[in-house]
């Protein structure tokens, strides 16, 4: 047990038992899900601890140039990058710092995706499959209107040199959510899907793959208790076809699949 009294104030303090059990269930979804597993900065920018988190991850997300840069210097390797609004005085920097990077419209790819593919970095394009079940319209990016990501109607075909797709509609959400984001996504975007992984016409295994993905990642974290799947994170290239984001309540890993 950790003595408080002992330690200096002010001060973060992190149990290091607590995140090597975590990162025991981080470890547990790779192995029986084949998942990749990313860090989100967001939830952990505490660089003391990257090499630890480096050993049981493949990478981290990044937000802003300031956040690709913390984690390609001090994470060791190149950021998943995911911004609203890229900008002519912000992108080279995220470009150095990323090999992955999603944009947010197909006008923002048509702007910068050449500068992304010319130098081997994997283009994503965030999507909204028009359902969320989170109540607080201020906080839902499906809400109409929103600006965040492309809906079905504007993306009638998937531009040239986008390999993945990205949606992010949950937030401290059960799995039956996911579930439903995820026939939501496969409803809209289904003649899409196959594309980006490398399939071109082949829908059941796709389903059934994320289907046994999910439930790995779902039984995985049962295991400690209520979880929290609070996004989905996509990026395929020929290996699958969507990503499962999780995070229990204090597991700042993302497991992606």
């Amino acid at each position: 047990m950790i003595d408080f009294l002992t330690i200096p104030s002010p001060c973060y303090v992190l149990d290091e038992r607590l995140l090597d059990a975590n990162l025991a269930v981080i470890d547990r979804v790779r192995r029986e899900s084949g998942a990749e597993v990313i860090v989100a900065l967001k939830a952990c920018a505490m660089w003391s601890i990257f090499p630890e988190l480096a050993r049981h991850s493949d990478g981290a997300t990044a937000s802003s140039a300031a956040e690709a840069r913390l984690v390609f210097e001090e994470f060791g390797r190149p950021a998943h990058t995911y911004a609203p609004v890229y900008t002519d005085r912000n992108i080279d920097e995220i470009l150095r710092c990323s090999d992955h990077i999603t944009f947010n419209s197909v006008a923002q790819f048509e702007r910068f995706g050449q500068r992304a593919l010319i130098r081997g970095i994997s283009c994503g394009l965030r999507i909204n499959p028009e359902y969320s079940p989170v109540g607080t319209d201020l906080y839902n990016p499906c809400v109409p209107g929103s600006r965040l990501g492309v809906t079905a109607g504007e993306l009638r075909e998937l531009p040239a040199g986008i390999e993945g797709l990205h949606f992010h509609v949950l937030c401290e959400s059960r799995p039956a959510h996911l579930r439903l984001a995820l026939e939501a996504v496969e409803r809209r975007f289904g003649r899409l899907l196959d594309r980006v992984a490398g399939r071109h016409a082949n829908p059941p295994p796709f389903r059934r793959g994320v289907a046994g993905r999910l439930n790995v990642v779902v039984r995985a974290f049962g295991v400690l208790g209520e979880d929290d799947l609070y996004a989905v994170h996509h990026r395929a290239r020929a290996r699958g076809a969507v990503g499962i984001v999780a995070v229990k309540n204090d597991d700042h890993l993302f497991p992606r699949i």
